[in-house]
Parts: C-alpha cells; sequence; structure tokens
C-alpha cells in the first residue's frame, strides 16, 4: 500500500498567500490580502470577515522544451515532471488562509510509468488590493521524456525517463493593478470576495526568474546517444531572465455567475550558458507570459471555483530554442460562515 505523505505545515505570515508543495505534499497559504478596512462597494461585496471553508483538488506542472540546431541531426524533445493531482481542504478567515493536500495513491495509480522522482515545489500567489504577485522557488529531481524527433528506449510500456535530471528554479512577478477600486482578484481566485459588477483593471509591472538544470552527462550518453552531444553538453544550463510585463485582467459577470481573464505578456532580457560550450553566454531578448483564468459560482455563503494558471518563458540558447513553463489548476467548493455572535439587547 502507497504511503499517504502529509504536507509539511508552514510558518504563516500576515498579508502572504502561498502555496507550497513537498514530495508529493501539497499546502496552501492563502489569507486575505485585501484591505480590511474596505467596505462593500458598487462593485465588490467584502466577506473576508466570515470564515471560508474549501474542499479542492490541485494539479501542478512543470517542463520544458529544447531543439537543438547546427548539428548533423536537429534534435527536438520536451520533458516534464510527472503528473500528479491532490486532494484537500482549507480555510481561509481574515488575513489568514491555509490548506492541506495530500496524496492519496487511488488518485494516482500509474506514477510508476513516469520514472522515480522528488519535488520540493513553491508556488504562492498574492492579491493585496492593489498589487499581484506571483512567487516560484521549485526543486525537482527526475524527469519523463515526453516527446522527441529521434528514437528513444521504451520499457514495459513506461515512458523514458531522465532519473538524475535535476532543476532548481525561483522567480517572481509583480504586478501593479491600477482599477483595484472596481476589479477583485479575490472575488476570483480566494472567493472572500464577490465581483457584483463586470470590471476590468490595466496591469503593468516586472519579472525576475533564474533557473538551474544539472544532470550527469555519462547518464544521458549512456541511456540517450541520440539527445547527447559532445559539442552541446546538457549536462549543466543556466537561465536568467528579466524584465517588463503588462496587460489586462477583467471579470465578467452574469447574475451569480462569473468568468476572469488576465493575460500578462513582456519583453525580458535573457542570459544562459551550456556547460562545455567554448561561446560566451548567450544574450538576447526572451518573450514572457503569464495567463491566469477562472470560472464559477459565488452567491451568499456558497461557491465553487475553477483556476488555470500558467507561466511561460520562449527563448533561445547558443544552439537552438527552448520553451519553460510551469503553472497549476486548481478546482474548488466552498461555502463562508457567520462566526460573529448578535450581541443581545
Amino acid at each position: 500500500m502507497k504511503k499517504i505523505k502529509i504536507l509539511t505545515i508552514i510558518l504563516l505570515f500576515a498579508n502572504s498567500c502561498p502555496l507550497f508543495s513537498q514530495d508529493f505534499s501539497d499546502a496552501l497559504f492563502e489569507p486575505d490580502c485585501a484591505n480590511s478596512l474596505s467596505n462593500a462597494s458598487e462593485y465588490i461585496e467584502n466577506h473576508s470577515d466570515e470564515l471560508l471553508l474549501r474542499l479542492y483538488n490541485i494539479y501542478k506542472y512543470n517542463g520544458f522544451h529544447f531543439s537543438i540546431k547546427g548539428v548533423e541531426k536537429p534534435v527536438r524533445f520536451s520533458f516534464s515532471s510527472a503528473p500528479q493531482l491532490n486532494l484537500g481542504f482549507g480555510f481561509n478567515y481574515k488575513w489568514l488562509g491555509l490548506n492541506f493536500g495530500f496524496n492519496f495513491g487511488f488518485i494516482n495509480p500509474h506514477l510508476e510509468k513516469y520514472g522515480k522522482e522528488s519535488r520540493l515545489d513553491g508556488q504562492f500567489h498574492l492579491y493585496p488590493k492593489k498589487f499581484v504577485i506571483d512567487g516560484i522557488f521549485q526543486y525537482y529531481k527526475g524527469f519523463y521524456i515526453r516527446r522527441s524527433n529521434v528514437e528513444l528506449p521504451n520499457i514495459d510500456g513506461n515512458y523514458a525517463t531522465m532519473p538524475e535530471l535535476r532543476l532548481l528554479n525561483a522567480g517572481v512577478n509583480f504586478l501593479y493593478s491600477f482599477n483595484n477600486r472596481e476589479f477583485s482578484y479575490q472575488a476570483a481566485f480566494v472567493n472572500n470576495e464577490i465581483q457584483k459588477k463586470s470590471a476590468g483593471t490595466v496591469l503593468l509591472g516586472g519579472n525576475i526568474l533564474w533557473e538551474h538544470l544539472q544532470s550527469d552527462p555519462e547518464n544521458m550518453a549512456e541511456y540517450y546517444p541520440n539527445l547527447y552531444n559532445d559539442s552541446v553538453n546538457f549536462s549543466k544550463m543556466y537561465f536568467l531572465n528579466f524584465g517588463i510585463i503588462g496587460g489586462y485582467a477583467y471579470t465578467f459577470v452574469l447574475k451569480d455567475f462569473y468568468i476572469s481573464a488576465a493575460a500578462t505578456p513582456g519583453i525580458n532580457m535573457e542570459i544562459n550558458n551550456v556547460s562545455g560550450d567554448d561561446r560566451d553566454p548567450y544574450t538576447g531578448a526572451l518573450f514572457k507570459f503569464t495567463v491566469r483564468i477562472a470560472a464559477g459560482y459565488n452567491k451568499g455563503r456558497f461557491f465553487t471555483s475553477m483556476i488555470y494558471f500558467i507561466d511561460g518563458n520562449v527563448g533561445a540558447h547558443n544552439y537552438g530554442d527552448i520553451f519553460y513553463r510551469t503553472g497549476n489548476m486548481r478546482f474548488s467548493v466552498g461555502m463562508r460562515l457567520n462566526v460573529h455572535k448578535k450581541k443581545s439587547l
């Protein structure tokens, strides 16, 4: 029987909303990052003084796509972390929120075919009244190869794996919401507010991201000779990109249902290097994009929500192109309870 690994409880800080995962466990600390003094308005109804309870499931993903040009046979391949679904429950009250996620074996019965993996995956999403802040800190060891244009080993129906490939990455996106009096991120993505009328906002900010990949070159050369090339040593790489991002977010409200979407593309400066490459580090432009979508029902005490988030980077290196993306998808159902006793006359 597979052992259920329970989340690590993390320290809670006021005005923070992190999403944290460790070794197939998942925790979400998602407090009310709204201004607690804000009152119900024509557009936004605040429920942060009520106890919010939710049940949810969450799926997080992470992966790269590489192309290698300028060699005798161009190579293209993509590798990803194993797909994994967690179930959990959580709450929000005023500035405090916490979710507890669990990896049950019966909902992830086929993880073995993706190879051995370990992970420390921290994704946090902060929604203060005027700002949007997304952060990641991830360490993954072990990936599987999703697709490639060259022949790869396939053992007993399992995917070709890269068990020694390690990824360390950390970054922050920061955005300012110009129409924060009428548009609420909390209504769509935390559900401790209600968006009563359709509204949108312009977003502008910046980002920085550091990525480091490392593997055993002997392992790659032995098991994947079609991917490994002496002149293009993909056993150790680093990437740094930073720049300006901006876009627009809008929530459409139809009675008690809503659909919210935000897109923030940007142009970054990119610096990267491939170990073994005798050229100088590659420097150039990188296309950055973040997409956030939510849809659901939100009225009175009850709500449901579906959330999708992706952070993608499209760039190049000295020998080809690279695309990196990370994100998560979550479905929640919940209710809000009035925990304040009425004063007797």
